[in-house]
């Protein structure tokens, strides 16, 4: 009898740790985004990952009011991954990332890892990423002036 209580038990362990191996992780990603100097307009994020990286697409996006020189941005139920971050204060509210006729910003951006990228360079996705691997992680991004 106690065999196959022991059996049973052991049994059902397997199954739960199978299920729990099963389900896609996720996890949040707190973007800190400091240097912010104007109150105008909306601060714009987007997360893209390796395969739509500096295309249009987007894993997830937020936009937000700045009020303060530090805002924080919340990527949820993100899956386990790499990651770019991508972010630009959009002044006048014209939902582009204005550059003059040179390519140069207009505007404030910033990149993960807060790569000090030359402003007319594209930055390659390895020098950009960081990997989402636990529950909840945080990054502090730096927006860069003209």
């Amino acid at each position: 009898m106690k065999f196959l209580v022991f059996t049973i038990l052991g049994v059902l362990l397997c199954v739960q740790v199978s299920i729990a191996q099963n389900r896609p992780q996720v996890g949040t990603l707190t973007v800190n985004v400091s240097n912010v100097q104007h109150r105008v307009g909306n601060l714009k994020a987007v997360l893209q990952n390796r395969s739509i990286f500096l295309t249009p697409q987007f894993i997830a996006c937020i936009e937000i009011h700045p009020t303060s020189n530090e805002e924080q941005m919340i990527f949820k139920n993100l899956p386990f991954g790499d990651y770019a971050v991508m972010i630009y204060h959009d002044l006048n509210t014209n939902d582009i990332f204005d550059r003059n006729l040179l390519g140069y910003p207009r505007e404030p951006f910033a990149v993960s890892n807060n790569l000090h990228i030359l402003r007319l360079l594209r930055p390659s996705f390895d020098a950009v990423k960081i990997t989402l691997s636990s529950s909840e992680m945080a990054v502090n991004i730096n927006l860069l002036h003209n």
